[in-house]
């Protein structure tokens, strides 16, 4: 363990001018602090149990680090990158109830500190590779020759295309492009079990039997395999369940000894819930999965409401049960989410790449913090001696800045009797000046309304008569002709047959196909298709009289003549297409206008 103190120049604040912005109060701003680190690897706890909240940070270069008050109180190696970071209570004991454990995933094993020691290590279950996989991988050896190697990188390629899920040593021979990187790769993997632990992508903690900042915790565990692990104190699994896709972030609700709920964003663009099962220690994934239009970037829970940060740059709100509440566009991407609770206030802090830290209660916006650089992390919780402290490290720069919630603000949704009138309601409208026509109008119709009443009823009964007639006359009549495209419908006729025409084919040898749909109640039998060529010179139709199968009502029927254009330039045409039924009479019609032929292969 390293102690190490800030340097004067980290001590120093931010300007007078931003010790104050709206609710939120400035305390400090470290420019040198150095902290490179994701959303899931960062956490506020009192790690001595003295009411002391330390910030715990497992760094992007391999280093736990503990910022206590202004300065870093301790810096330890890790073995690997860092992946996830969470404070728990494992035990109910009283020194166990006073000083939280720290779990840190990095690779397949979580780390757990006690007293700022490491404690324990918990390795993933090994999974067993697929078959392909296994064929793949079984007759290469240190001497096998490139194009071996790039044999089984090919059937490991198909093999994923496939839907097959592939361990951490194909994935690497498969991002091998050269054939001394595809060797080296082997190389490193030859010897080794097939079966390998996967990774570990994300943690959190659930509460045993009650609620509490202090209660007995187990620790839910997202890996590379897509498994959702609940593990005990001792590092045993008590739980163990596989989605479709790996968790890429995850957030748990409830008691274990009681009803509990864990809801993962997965890597596939869909949010799935596992919840307690039926038996004890048991675990079922609930309802549908939640379908995103896109990835997401970030999870939180406040309540029962789970809030879905995505790539286009949307939050979404959902309840535990899947149900959408809102969905808020932002101005830029999301980087992170926290949520706020004070009192009986629950409000949501998302963080933006503009810089740019939103307060949200509910669907309202309360206030914007402008930061002056995007945020890689944020947490909001006790540092020091402040309950309501929020913590943010900057990207890029790796600089901490702490602000400090003002006890005085108001963090309530406005009501809808405090909004009051809309701005627009005090604008004027533009309402244009009375003109001699408006003012002549106006004055006939305070002299005469009635009559102007009646005149309007009876044109308007006028116009109701006249599109009856023309209807009826479409149904019993019909039209004569009606011209179409190469694809197009016609209808009419006696026995109301609904025709459809389409040409297919490039010429000179074309399709047409018909569709015929009868309309009427009682079915149509003894139909025939006529086809005719206009010019008759143009098309050579050699069936063009064909009998069409049984029209029944409102069941298609397609019947298909063949063409072939005589033109040696491909002139375009037309044809003409009739039904007739049984008796000759012409049931639709229809010409259709053929498309300009291409010239014969020779």
């Amino acid at each position: 363990m390293n102690a190490a103190a800030a340097t004067p120049a980290a001590s120093a604040p931010l300007p007078a001018a931003n010790k104050k912005s709206g609710p939120w109060l400035h305390a400090w701003y470290d420019p040198l602090a150095g902290i490179h680190v994701h959303g899931g690897a960062m956490a506020l706890a009192d790690l001595q149990g003295d009411g002391d909240g330390c910030l715990l940070v497992a760094d992007d270069d391999e280093r736990f680090k503990i910022y206590r008050g202004t300065s870093f109180a301790a810096v330890q190696p890790l073995l690997e990158q860092p992946s996830a970071l969470c404070a728990y209570h494992p035990d109910a004991g009283a020194a166990a109830a006073r000083t939280p454990s720290v779990a840190i995933a990095a690779g397949p094993s979580v780390y757990i500190y006690r007293n700022l020691r490491p404690y324990y290590k918990f390795t993933t279950p090994a999974q067993e590779p697929c078959q392909q996989e296994l064929a793949a991988w079984a007759g290469l050896t240190r001497d096998s020759p490139d194009a071996a190697l790039a044999a089984a990188a090919d059937a490991l390629r198909a093999a994923r295309r496939g839907g097959a899920a592939l361990s951490a040593r194909s994935a690497d021979l498969l991002a091998s492009d050269a054939p001394a990187a595809r060797r080296a790769a082997a190389d490193a993997w030859h010897g080794r079990a097939m079966a390998q632990p996967p990774a570990v992508t994300c943690l959190t903690k659930l509460r045993r039997a009650r609620e509490g900042a202090d209660a007995p915790c187990c620790l839910v565990v997202g890996t590379e395999a897509g498994g959702v692990l609940l593990v005990g104190p001792p590092g045993g699994v008590i739980v163990a369940v596989t989605l479709p896709a790996p968790p890429a972030l995850i957030e748990a609700t409830g008691l274990l000894d009681v009803e509990w709920r864990v809801v993962a964003a997965c890597r596939n663009g869909k949010i799935y819930t596992v919840k307690n099962g039926e038996g004890r220690r048991s675990a079922v994934l609930a309802g549908a999965a939640i379908e995103l239009n896109a990835l997401p970037v970030a999870l939180a829970r406040q309540g029962r409401l789970i809030h879905v940060a995505t790539m286009d740059r949307v939050l979404h709100c959902y309840s535990l049960k899947g149900r959408r509440a809102h969905a808020l566009r932002q101005p830029a991407p999301i980087v992170a989410l926290e949520p706020l609770a004070r009192g009986a206030a629950e409000c949501l802090l998302v963080a933006l790449a503009s810089g740019a830290l939103r307060l949200y209660a509910g669907a309202a916006l309360l206030h914007t913090l402008e930061l002056g650089a995007p945020p890689a992390a944020l947490r909001f919780g006790r540092f020091g001696r402040e309950d309501a402290a929020l913590a943010v490290v900057l990207r890029g720069s790796g600089a901490l800045v702490v602000k400090i919630l003002d006890r005085k603000a108001a963090l309530s949704a406005p009501s809808a009797a405090d909004a009051g009138p809309p701005a627009e309601q005090d604008v004027p409208l533009p309402v244009p000046r009375k003109t001699r026509l408006f003012v002549e109008q106006a004055a006939r119709e305070r002299e005469a309304p009635a009559a102007m009443h009646r005149a309007f009823q009876r044109d308007l009964a006028r116009l109701r008569l006249r599109t009856a007639r023309a209807y009826v006359e479409a149904v019993a009549g019909g039209d004569a002709d009606a011209d179409t495209d190469a694809g197009g419908s016609s209808g009419g006729g006696g026995g109301s047959v609904r025709l459809h025409a389409e040409c297919l084919g490039l010429g000179p040898r074309f399709r047409l196909r018909v569709q015929l749909v009868n309309c009427a109640a009682r079915p149509v039998a003894g139909a025939r298709v006529c086809v005719a060529s206009v010019p008759p010179a143009l098309y050579a139709v050699p069936r063009a009289l064909v009998e069409a199968p049984a029209l029944l009502p409102q069941v298609p029927a397609h019947v298909e003549v063949g063409l072939v254009c005589t033109d040696p330039a491909g002139a375009a045409g037309a044809v003409r297409v009739l039904v007739l039924g049984g008796g000759g009479e012409v049931l639709a019609s229809a010409v259709v206008n053929m498309p300009v032929s291409e010239p014969p292969l020779q």
